[in-house]
């Protein structure tokens, strides 16, 4: 019935707001939050080698996420700098 929708959509909205409240907000909406997520993840790992090479896997990864920064010598740095100002400039890596 109509009233069972407007329920529903009413729970949907609710549900919504308070899933967003409790997610940490986006630093770089470009690279979405799983990549956020990602960084947070290669923080935690135990070794400097290993955080170092899930970054590159992950500098690869935003490469297609974002295609407009590609190839390009300047766009490779900009893609290092995205990733230390993700990680709230925490991430201890080789390089």
């Amino acid at each position: 019935s109509d009233i069972q929708q407007i329920i529903v959509s009413i729970l949907c909205t609710q549900y919504s707001i308070l899933y967003f409240m409790e997610e940490e907000p986006l630093i770089l909406k470009e690279y979405g939050r799983n990549v956020q997520k990602l960084i947070k993840y290669i923080n935690t790992l135990p070794t400097v080698e290993d955080r170092t090479k899930m970054s590159h896997i992950l500098i690869q990864l935003m490469k297609q996420i974002n295609p407009a920064v590609r190839e390009n010598t300047d766009n490779n740095q900009r893609i290092w700098d995205h990733l230390y100002v993700m990680s709230d400039f925490t991430l201890d890596i080789e390089g």
